[in-house]
C-alpha cells in the first residue's frame, strides 16, 4: 500500500520556513530558543552543520548553554537507530550531528521508529544536492514511522545568504517585522537564494572537502583538476 506510506510520511514530516537573524551572533540566540521550545515538546534535537568550523562553534554553544549533548560519531542509518543509536531518539535529548554523517540513501525500513526528532540546521551549503540529500533523509525518517521537524537558520552575514541580500530585499524584510533583536522566517528569501545557488552549480565541484562555506567558496573559484 504504497499510497498509505507516502500518506503516513506527509502526516510526520514538516519542513519550517527557514529562519535568519540579522547576524549569527543574534542567530545562536535563536537557537537556543528554538532548542527550549523543543525540550519543553520533549522531542529528541539534532543540531545539523555542514562545515566543521560551524560544528565546533555549535559545540561552544551548546556548552556554554550549560546543555547536556552528545556527539555523533557513526552515520545514522535507519537500522542503527532501531539498534545500537536509539538513544538519538531520547525524548529531551539533544545531539550534535556533523552533515556527512547523514547517508546520502537509505534502505527501506519496514519497522517502526519511537520518538519524535526535531532537526535544526544551522546553515546552508552552497552545494544544492548536499541540502537535498539531508532533506530526503530526514523525509526517509518520518517514512520509517519518526514525526520529524526540519528548519535552518541562517543569518544575513552568512556567505551564502549576503549575496542575495539589497536594500529592496531588506525593506520588505523589515515591513514583514524584522528587528535587530530577533529572527523571521521568509519563503522570499530563500527562494532568492535557491535561485543564485542554481546559477552557480555548473561552477561547483561538489567533492571540494573544506573546513567552512568561505573557504569552499574559495576552493570553487578555482578550475576544478582534471
Amino acid at each position: 500500500m504504497r499510497w498509505l506510506r507516502k500518506l503516513k510520511q506527509w502526516v510526520r514530516f514538516r519542513r519550517h520556513d527557514d529562519a535568519y537573524a540579522t547576524t549569527r551572533e543574534r542567530l545562536w540566540l535563536g537557537i537556543k530558543d528554538a532548542i527550549d521550545t523543543q525540550l519543553k515538546l520533549r522531542r529528541s534535537i539534532w543540531l545539523v552543520a555542514h562545515f566543521p568550523d560551524t560544528f565546533v562553534q555549535l559545540q561552544e554553544q551548546v556548552s556554554q548553554w550549560g546543555l547536556a549533548y552528545s556527539i555523533v560519531r557513526q552515520p545514522i542509518t535507519i537500522e542503527s537507530l532501531a539498534k545500537q543509536n536509539q538513544d538519538l531518539l531520547s525524548p529531551s535529548s539533544v545531539h550534535l550531528v556533523l552533515a556527512d554523517l547523514v547517508p546520502t540513501s537509505m534502505a527501506r525500513f519496514d519497522g517502526d521508529l519511537e520518538g519524535e526528532v526535531a532537526a535544526l540546521v544551522v546553515e546552508r551549503h552552497p552545494w544544492i544536492p548536499r541540502d537535498a540529500d539531508l532533506q530526503d533523509y530526514f523525509k526517509n525518517l518520518s517514512a520509517a514511522g519518526l514525526p520529524v521537524e526540519l528548519g535552518y537558520f541562517m543569518a544575513f552575514d552568512d556567505s551564502v545568504v549576503a549575496e542575495v541580500l539589497n536594500e529592496t530585499t531588506i525593506e520588505v524584510l523589515n515591513q514583514l517585522g524584522l528587528a535587530s533583536h530577533r529572527m523571521i522566517n521568509s519563503m522570499t528569501l530563500t527562494r532568492r537564494i535557491a535561485k543564485q545557488l542554481l546559477k552557480k552549480q555548473s561552477q561547483f565541484n561538489g567533492n571540494v572537502n573544506a573546513d567552512n562555506v568561505e573557504q569552499w567558496l574559495r576552493l570553487n573559484d578555482q578550475e576544478p583538476q582534471a
